[in-house]
């Protein structure tokens, strides 16, 4: 599991078990280009012999802004690493108290469960959509 940066952007990525998945706050429709690239260097085996790969996208919560995505793709993290990655990401995170958390766990160097607004059902699974990226 690893965060990797888009163009002033976070998003969460994983490979478990030969599939790839990537959670991205800002729910685009496909891989960008600087995450494709990313994604090729770090899963190279994962390439089809014409270069493409098979990526799963999350389905999980949407940012109402564009400058906690490094925040929230930590939590993502924490909960496919706390749980599962068929854990659903589709929660209600407590965004106003994410980043005080964050550096709380960092200052305590514990990792401690991010704030959501409502319970949420633990092994829920995670609703994904499979997208080919091809790498050049």
């Amino acid at each position: 599991m690893q965060i990797l940066y888009d163009s002033n952007h976070w998003v969460a990525v994983a490979c478990v078990r030969d599939e790839i998945y990537v959670a991205d706050s800002l729910g685009k429709e496909n891989i960008s280009a600087v995450v494709a690239k990313q994604l090729q260097q770090l899963y190279a085996s994962h390439l089809s012999s014409d270069d493409v790969m098979e990526v799963n996208l999350v389905t999980c919560v949407q940012l109402p802004n564009n400058s906690d995505c490094g925040v929230c793709a930590t939590a993502f993290l924490f909960e496919w690493a706390a749980s599962s990655i068929q854990t659903s990401l589709d929660v209600r995170f407590d965004l106003l108290n994410m980043r005080p958390h964050l550096i709380t766990c960092l200052e305590a160097e514990r990792l401690i469960p991010f704030p959501k607004l409502v319970a949420t059902r633990r092994g829920k699974c995670a609703a994904v959509r499979k997208v080919y990226v091809t790498c050049i």
